[in-house]
């Protein structure tokens, strides 16, 4: 070590060291998270600051004292998962507290997953350096301490992908339960399942068939059961939920913009499906919205590149006005930059040193999340689950640049 330079051998000595006591490390990175959330959840007290909140607390109202799925006359707007998960909670006497607090457990689920994760693609201080991020970015923090489906979703999505990943390979039911459970919490990840099919018959070598029959046998008996629960309440088939069509419309219309979200004025279509039932106004939203792209269709394509653009923003124009700022926006800002510098320095660096299977997996699903959700809106919260995918990737470039051995990841 006496011909390395002297910040070298000090940050391989700490790895040294770190490595050591990497498992000491890990659970302690979750004890201060979870200190961090019951501090922060202990704040934030029981207001409920943002519309949706409200929302998913009146479907568990609705489940516990009416024994029913319904927001209002809508019986499946919202994907399911999420309520019945805060419901099982409040069923047994939990405060609104101790919801935000459950949240931060599946933040530190999603720690110990981030660590396993970049451990089977790199080396064990990879993992810690992964695991540990998530303490360092307020904007998970802050999305852990709402009532939202999105810290529950990035730990799913993490699940299916350590369980798809790890080795030595196994059979791929489980991963598909868990991803049927991730489509039930935001259903805009199910086309994700084709491109965790092709990277295991590619990198695992395994007959495309089988394993497309194993993730969705594991899929499909949740998905079944929730779409014929809607055709029972509906009269009609339908896939998780039918809020699809309004999320169209907000994203592809005359006052759309790439940044607009939800904020968009659809007011006219509103009230022009006001008649309708649910799943007719599901209907109508989405035939204006393909309307509208039909009649402009120069205009939606650059909207869409517009908004994919935004995918990789750090701020949105948000409908509760009080909730954003200069300060908020700085911060989420300087959370986001690492993150996209790990994106652009890693395919950089790919052209020396090519990306890992692993490595490719997460860049797929992260890119074609971005190609999907640019089709609707795109939001940073909305972007939360899938930049989890981008830690793994941190951590190990981190630790590739720590040892400069041959081979890289060490």
């Amino acid at each position: 070590m006496s011909g390395r330079p002297p910040m070298l051998a000090r940050i391989q000595r700490f790895v040294a060291w770190a490595e050591r006591h990497h498992d000491a490390i890990l659970w302690a990175l979750v004890a201060v998270e979870l200190v961090i959330g019951i501090a922060y959840a202990a704040v934030l007290g029981s207001e409920l600051r943002y519309w949706d909140e409200r929302e998913y607390m009146y479907l568990v109202s609705s489940l516990l004292e009416h024994h029913e799925y319904r927001f209002l006359d809508n019986l499946a707007f919202r994907p399911p998962l999420y309520p019945f998960v805060l419901a099982a909670a409040r069923a047994v006497g939990a405060p609104v507290v101790a919801l935000r607090v459950m949240n931060f457990g599946f933040l530190a689920g999603a720690i110990v997953l981030l660590d396993r994760i970049a451990r089977e693609m790199s080396r064990p201080i990879a993992g810690t350096l992964a695991a540990g991020w998530v303490l360092l970015n307020p904007v998970m923090i802050y999305t852990a301490g709402t009532l939202y489906p999105q810290t529950l979703a990035g730990f799913l999505l993490l699940a299916v992908v350590w369980l798809v990943v790890r080795e030595p390979a196994r059979p791929l039911y489980l991963a598909g339960l868990v991803f049927s459970l991730l489509v039930l919490d935001v259903p805009s990840f199910a086309p994700l399942l084709a491109l965790l099919v092709l990277w295991v018959w590619r990198f695992r070598k395994r007959s495309i068939v089988r394993v497309a029959l194993e993730l969705s046998a594991g899929a499909a008996p949740l998905l079944v059961v929730w779409t014929l629960r809607n055709y029972a309440v509906l009269g009609h088939w339908t896939f998780v939920a039918t809020n699809s069509g309004i999320n169209l419309l907000y994203g592809n219309n005359e006052n759309a913009t790439p940044n607009s979200g939800v904020n968009a004025d659809v007011s006219r279509y509103i009230s022009a499906a006001s008649g309708l039932g649910e799943l007719g106004r599901d209907h109508y939203y989405r035939q204006a919205a393909f309307a509208w792209i039909e009649a402009n269709p120069a205009s939606a394509v650059w909207l869409y590149f517009g908004k994919l653009l935004h995918y990789f923003s750090s701020n949105d124009r948000l409908a509760t006005a009080s909730e954003t700022s200069a300060k908020q926006t700085l911060v989420a800002t300087l959370a986001y930059v690492p993150l996209q510098a790990t994106l652009v320095g890693r395919l950089i660096l790919a052209r020396w040193r090519a990306l890992k299977p692993i490595e490719l997996l997460l860049f797929a699903l992260y890119a074609c999340n971005a190609v999907l959700a640019a089709v609707f809106f795109t939001r940073v919260r909305l972007r939360v689950p899938v930049d989890f995918l981008v830690l793994p990737l941190l951590g190990a470039l981190a630790a590739s640049l720590a040892d400069r051995r041959p081979g890289g990841y060490g």
